[in-house]
C-alpha cells in the first residue's frame, strides 16, 4: 500500500509529465506542480472566524488507505475555511457542469433559455453518457431543460449543447474569469473534458478555486435570486451524490451537489446548509494514484465527514 506522501507525489509526477499520460475514460458522472494561486475569499465584511483544527493527519490517513490523492476546501458563509491541499491542481470532470449551467442562467434571458433545441444521434454517440437527451431525439428540449439535465443527470450531450449556446468552453472560462477565478481552465466539450495530459492545465482546477467560485454563485451578485434558486434546485436532484458529501452530512443538514467521476477520479462540489441555516461551500477532488484504478465513492464520503466535523 502506498503511503499518503508517496500517493501525492505519484499524482504530482503524472501531471508534471512523467512517462504516464493520464487519460480519464469518458463518464457522465463524472496533484500537482506549483500553479497560479486561486482566488481568495473576500472576508472583509465578516468577523475573523476561528482557526480550523489541523485535519491533515486524518486526510493523509484516508489517502494512504485508499491510495488516492485528495484536495479539499470548505468555506462557510462567515469566511471560515477548512483546507487540505486546496491549491493542488487536479481534474474537475463533470463538476464543471454546474458552472456551465450557471453561465447560462447568468447570460441568457428567460426567453432565450426557453428556446427549443434539437440534436442528432451522432451528437449523442460522440458525447457518451446521455440518459435524458437520448430520450428526446424526436422533440428536443429547451436550453433550461438541457442545463437541468446536465446538472441533475450529468447528461453529456446536454452539457455540450449548453456550451454551444454560450459559444463554447471558452465562454464558461470567461464566466469564471469575470468572477475572479484565474485558476480553472475550461477548453473542451464532453467527453474530452475528462482528459488530462501531463504538462497541461487543461480540464483542471483546484479545490480552492472551485469552492470559491461556487460560493460566488450563491453569495454574491453572479446570479439573480431566481437563478440562484433554480441552480440550487437542479443540484438538489443529483442522485449520484447520495454516496458522496450528502452521505457524510449530519442529520438535518441539506446537501445540494454536483458530482464528477472518470477513471480513477471522483469529485464532488456542494452547497451544504446546516441545521441552523448557515451555508458551507465545499469542493472535494480525489484521484487514484494508479490511473488504471476505478474511483471509490467512500473516499469522498470520508473526506467530507472530516471536513464537515470542523463546522
Amino acid at each position: 500500500m502506498t503511503d499518503a506522501k508517496s500517493a501525492k507525489k505519484t499524482w504530482t509526477r503524472a501531471l508534471a509529465g512523467s512517462a504516464v499520460t493520464v487519460v480519464l475514460a469518458a463518464s457522465g458522472c463524472s496533484a500537482a506542480p506549483a500553479q497560479p494561486s486561486p482566488v481568495k475569499t473576500d472576508q472583509t465584511a465578516a468577523p475573523t472566524p476561528p482557526a480550523a483544527a489541523d485535519i491533515g493527519p486524518q486526510i493523509r490517513a484516508i489517502e494512504a488507505d485508499f491510495e488516492v490523492a485528495v484536495g479539499a476546501v470548505a468555506i462557510r458563509d462567515d469566511g471560515r475555511i477548512v483546507d487540505h491541499d486546496g491549491d493542488a491542481r487536479m481534474p474537475y470532470a463533470s463538476t464543471m457542469k454546474v458552472f456551465m449551467a450557471a453561465a447560462l442562467l447568468a447570460t441568457a434571458s428567460p426567453e432565450e433559455r426557453g428556446t427549443n433545441v434539437r440534436w442528432t444521434p451522432s451528437q449523442i454517440d460522440a458525447a457518451g453518457y446521455s440518459p435524458v437527451t437520448s430520450e428526446h431525439l424526436d422533440d428536443g428540449l429547451s436550453l433550461d431543460a438541457l442545463a437541468e439535465a446536465a446538472v441533475r443527470d450529468s447528461d453529456n450531450t446536454a452539457a455540450n449543447l449548453v456550451m454551444e449556446s454560450l459559444d463554447g468552453p471558452a465562454a464558461v472560462q470567461d464566466f469564471l474569469r469575470a468572477r475572479g477565478d484565474t485558476t480553472t481552465v475550461v477548453t473542451a466539450y464532453e467527453p474530452e473534458l475528462n482528459v488530462v495530459v501531463p504538462g497541461s492545465d487543461d480540464n483542471t482546477s483546484t479545490p480552492s478555486a472551485l469552492a470559491t467560485s461556487l460560493k460566488s454563485l450563491f453569495d454574491g451578485d453572479s446570479l439573480d435570486p431566481r437563478s440562484r434558486d433554480t441552480l440550487l434546485d437542479w443540484m438538489s436532484g443529483n442522485a449520484s451524490g447520495d454516496a458522496l458529501i450528502r452521505a457524510a452530512a449530519p442529520s438535518g443538514w441539506i446537501v445540494a451537489d454536483k458530482s464528477g467521476g472518470a477513471g480513477g477520479v471522483r469529485n464532488d462540489v456542494a452547497v451544504v446548509t446546516t441545521g441552523s441555516g448557515e451555508r458551507i461551500y465545499i469542493a472535494i477532488l480525489t484521484a487514484k494514484t494508479d490511473p488504471d484504478a476505478a474511483y471509490d465513492d467512500e473516499v469522498v464520503e470520508q473526506v467530507a465527514r472530516v471536513m464537515l466535523a470542523e463546522f
